[in-house]
């Protein structure tokens, strides 16, 4: 692992293993730990960035490789959100397709927005236009983090087989009850 200087050249801080395959990184926000996913063997690496030993942070079978995907990576990506460290994976071995992923996706992401919706608002009518206005304000409209999923979604929805458009249509029919 390699940092640029202000004056342009590298400055070794840590060397991983001639097999590893760092795939991401991302630095804790005290700017004192880099983490380092490694797509090859499913580790996140903590790495001082001053410099030093490099260490497993995490191991976990759900950030290995999967051996019977057309390109076997693992971890491939990594991201500070909300205090968490936030790492991204190769998820099609976990569902039967692409699709599958983004109804399932969808599906979680539309039923907690409901849900926190209906437990803010006023009962019957009233909540009804609280949340509508809630919906299309300013506020709502420029909060990334905690904004609509539908704005994530709705594009690979769009490109996504008649099942899973399906189970799309059926969840904003029911409110995501189901």
């Amino acid at each position: 692992m390699y940092k640029l200087r202000a004056d342009g050249t590298p400055e070794r801080i840590a060397a991983l293993a001639p097999d590893s395959g760092p795939n991401g990184l991302a630095v804790e926000p005290d700017g004192r730990t880099l983490y380092g996913a490694d797509s090859l063997k499913g580790i996140i690496w903590s790495i001082p960035v001053a410099g030093g030993s490099v260490t497993p942070w995490l191991t976990d079978a759900a950030l290995a490789p999967v051996p019977t995907e057309a390109l076997p990576i693992g971890a491939n990506g990594l991201r500070f959100h909300k205090g968490a460290l936030w790492v991204n994976n190769t998820f099609y071995a976990y569902f039967a397709s692409k699709d599958e992923l983004v109804a399932t996706a969808g599906a979680d992401q539309m039923r907690a927005q409901h849900e926190n919706m209906v437990a803010q608002a006023a009962p019957g009518r009233a909540g009804l236009e609280q949340i509508v206005r809630w919906y299309f304000s300013p506020e709502q409209r420029d909060n990334i983090e905690d904004g609509c999923p539908n704005a994530a979604l709705l594009d690979e929805i769009a490109r996504s087989t008649d099942p899973t458009l399906q189970a799309y249509t059926r969840g904003r029919r029911s409110g995501w009850k189901a």
